[in-house]
């Protein structure tokens, strides 16, 4: 549940459904928040989630709207869906810290982490267009965007 900390203390809070998107800003917030709270509350269990984390050999991936991506070590791919991608002009900005699609269809991704633009490159593949984004720095990624 959702929690609300005032002068009276804390109390219980309804969700709207503004509050279920994925975007508002408690949702966004609240992953860093919990760490906090984890840290100051519970230092030898928060300290043990930590170790298991970076142990933990699996890559992030996801979707979005009209796209999936994939995260390794080196680079992050994003496959933007789209049908019969052949027969359509594609054109892609990437910038170190976004990636910018306006043609065939719209896309606009302000990135984790900042990428090489140099070696950024995309192709046409079975599925859309598949985009390929070295990092400027090699680690894992948790999520593609930046909150």
């Amino acid at each position: 549940g959702r929690v609300r900390w005032g002068e009276d203390g804390v109390r219980n809070v309804d969700f709207g459904l503004r509050d279920l998107d994925a975007g508002a800003p408690w949702q966004r917030r609240a992953p860093k928040e919990n760490l906090e709270f984890q840290q100051q509350t519970q230092p030898d269990a928060h300290t043990e989630a930590q170790a298991v984390a970076l142990e933990s050999s699996e890559l992030a991936s996801g979707t979005g709207e009209g796209y999936t991506w994939q995260d390794s070590e080196e680079d992050v791919e994003i496959v933007v869906h789209i049908e019969d991608p052949r027969s359509k002009k594609v054109v892609v900005a990437f910038r170190s810290g976004s990636v910018e699609m306006t043609s065939p269809v719209q896309l606009s991704l302000k990135l984790y982490a900042k990428v090489d633009t140099d070696a950024c490159t995309w192709c046409y593949c079975s599925e859309g267009v598949r985009m390929t984004l070295p990092k400027e720095t090699e680690a894992a990624w948790p999520r593609l965007i930046k909150t």
